[in-house]
């Protein structure tokens, strides 16, 4: 193996391991009876309760992350009012409101999360319902910036030692 082809394996390699990690099939570990999980993919979920019935209720949404995450939240709500939806650590301190309509993005580090979203349902001819739409993407961790610039600077080691020697 040349020395060229050496520092071409080392460049691919450092580009791959910039990928960020992969998560588990679903970062939301806990649901609320009656709540459901209506889409996900392995970095975001669509997390909804229909109908909720007539009169006050309380939901709490749990979220567990193995890595640090970019966060962002959309809440819609319908036929519900004084409606309330929050992010809390793990101990339950408050970390935000999750205000409805409006996108709520976060830095959060790894760990457990709870949603927690109460109201009063207004049960008429449609139903009360609520939906919270969120993603969590990878952060990458330090090394991996490291690794992809020092991959950067043998390929430009490597292309300019080839200018020389043309």
């Amino acid at each position: 193996m040349t020395l060229t082809s050496t520092l071409k394996t080392l460049a691919a390699t450092a580009v791959l391991a910039a990928a960020p990690a992969a998560f588990a099939s679903s970062f939301v570990t806990g649901v609320p009876a009656g709540g459901s999980i209506d889409a996900s993919g392995p970095t975001w979920a669509v997390l909804s309760h229909t109908p909720v019935a007539k009169g006050p209720f309380g939901d709490t949404w749990t979220l567990h992350f193995d890595s640090a995450v970019s966060f962002v939240a959309d809440v819609s709500a319908i036929k519900i009012s004084g409606f309330s939806a929050g992010l809390y650590a793990s101990d339950w301190s408050p970390l935000t409101m999750l205000p409805v309509d409006e996108l709520t993005p976060l830095a959060l580090a790894s760990g457990d999360y709870f949603i927690g979203v109460s109201g009063t349902a207004i049960k008429s001819v449609l139903p009360s319902t609520y939906s919270i739409a969120v993603s969590a993407v990878p952060v990458p961790e330090p090394e991996t910036y490291a690794l992809f610039a020092a991959g950067l600077g043998i390929v430009g080691f490597v292309a300019s030692r080839r200018r020389r020697d043309h």
